[in-house]
């Protein structure tokens, strides 16, 4: 059964890829009928990712003391109920409340479910297991748009969230069957003063990420909120320094393939975050077209994620992980930017191409960096290592979503002080026109390059325990890590 463990855990991880490409998809729809601007419906984007971030740190704890299995089957009932809160909400606020609900039983199911993998495979098949695992999530990015084009042309944009209650039946049932039964092991005590100083400064940056450029605030108030989370990180920085049992093991940062992986992976994920939200927008306010067609429009990104992950294996035995990684988030940089060459009067055939070719290369990037950033954690440090990488990755998505929403709302500039209700977007095709979404993608090109630059910063032979990557030493090949044990 130790082989169907990655389609498992990946089939619960499909709801929520899913659910984040079909609302992508739905955006408009949505923002016609609460009557508001699309743009500040990033809210309910960021609002799940904020719950996953103030949580995630806590995930790790949960599994070590009362075991991974149940604690991934309970977050995977939450996460379907609040899917079915979502569908049944009436306004703004209360999807953002069912979003954030919803966040928390997202912030158990990734990490934990991602840790399950990891305990149950060696590091050399690593990046296989993870690969397999991720296989069957591609299919969220296929049919989500697909699927949410043909809910919210055909019926209510409500029905989007309810596809989720059949496919977390399902996931408890294989659940419940497959993944193995792993008893709890950590007698720790729950680091409640650490959970409250991280999760205040979590909370407060995404806040003030989420409201920035909304008006939302008078004066300084906005400044005073980000000054109190970092002062709320501070806190937790001492605290967990002296602490015996601190919530986020901060001596995990001294690992050079944890810390790199994780601060380079914040600029790339921060461009492909925002790009997660500025697609679907492209496509239906830019282009005009509707939300079955900007799916369809999707769907060779997806199949170009899949072609990628079935060859990633191969490319980093022969590159490693720093090559490949500075090498990707180059060409993702560059991509990203070139979306500012999409237009109206492009032929279909090169929308297919150029897609395909950017969804193999987000695959090779995120193939790349989850691996890495575990590929030296010891097994007694994964829970934490899951959960603090988990934290951070959803952050900087959540960052990129803000980032793209504040930028796009920059460059409109005027033109959204002359319209009285952002609810008609459909009728006003020149409120947001093209060239201010290529000037967006500029930007966010610019801010994935960075990640490039940190990724330089990894010596060649590290990761090699997971990578297999093979470097020339006297006159043969030898695999990275006999290399390192030779050096030192």
């Amino acid at each position: 059964m130790k082989r169907y463990i990655p389609y498992v855990v990946s089939f619960a991880l499909l709801m929520d890829v899913m659910d984040s490409t079909i609302l992508s998809t739905a955006i408009p729809k949505i923002a016609t009928e609460f009557q508001i601007d699309p743009i500040s419906l990033k809210v309910a984007l960021t609002s799940y990712l904020m719950g996953l971030a103030i949580f995630i740190p806590v995930s790790g704890w949960f599994a070590d003391r009362f075991g991974s299995k149940p604690i991934f089957m309970a977050a995977l009932t939450i996460f379907s109920l609040s899917s079915l809160w979502c569908g049944l909400s009436r306004g703004l606020l209360e999807m953002v409340l069912a979003r954030f609900v919803q966040g928390f039983g997202g912030a158990f199911l990734i990490p934990v479910g991602r840790l399950i993998v990891l305990q149950s495979f060696p590091k050399a098949e690593m990046v296989r297991a993870m690969t397999y695992m991720s296989l069957p999530v591609i299919l969220g990015p296929a049919a989500g748009p697909i699927l949410g084009g043909m809910i919210v042309s055909w019926f209510s944009w409500r029905w989007i969230f309810f596809v989720n209650i059949p496919l977390g039946l399902l996931g408890l049932l294989f659940a419940w069957r497959v993944l193995p039964n792993q008893s709890a092991y950590s007698k720790a005590p729950f680091d409640f003063w650490g959970f409250v100083w991280f999760g205040l400064g979590l909370a407060g940056l995404a806040f003030t990420l989420e409201v920035l450029g909304l008006n939302f605030l008078q004066g300084n108030a906005l400044f005073y909120i980000w000054m109190a989370a970092l002062v709320a990180l501070g806190l937790f920085y001492i605290h967990a320094m002296r602490t015996k049992w601190p919530l986020v093991n901060l001596f995990l940062f001294r690992i050079r393939t944890f810390r790199l992986s994780l601060l380079g992976g914040f600029f790339s994920r921060c461009g492909l975050g925002s790009m997660f939200f500025l697609i679907p927008l492209f496509f239906q306010v830019g282009l005009q077209k509707t939300p079955l067609v900007s799916g369809l429009l999707l769907l060779p990104i997806a199949c170009g994620m899949l072609t990628m992950r079935l060859g990633l294996k191969v490319c980093l035995q022969y590159l490693g992980f720093k090559r490949a990684l500075i090498f990707n988030t180059t060409l993702l940089a560059i991509f990203i930017s070139a979306f500012s060459m999409l237009h109206e009067s492009i032929p279909l055939w090169w929308f297919i191409v150029f897609e395909f070719c950017y969804g193999a290369i987000v695959a090779a990037q995120f193939g790349c960096m989850s691996p890495l950033a575990y590929a030296d954690l010891s097994d007694a440090a994964l829970s934490q290592g899951t959960s603090m990488t988990g934290s951070l990755q959803q952050l900087s998505i959540a960052c990129g979503i803000s980032m793209g929403g504040f930028i796009l709302r920059s460059f409109v500039g005027n033109y959204s002080a002359s319209v009285s209700s952002w609810a008609s977007l459909s009728a006003e095709s020149s409120i947001i026109q093209p060239y201010v979404f290529h000037e967006t993608f500029w930007v966010m090109g610019c801010v994935t390059l960075i990640g490039a630059v940190i990724f330089g910063l990894l010596h060649p032979h590290d990761g090699a325990t997971a990578s297999g990557y093979y470097v020339k030493d006297a006159g043969r090949k030898r695999k990275g890590a006999l290399r390192v044990v030779a050096e030192e």
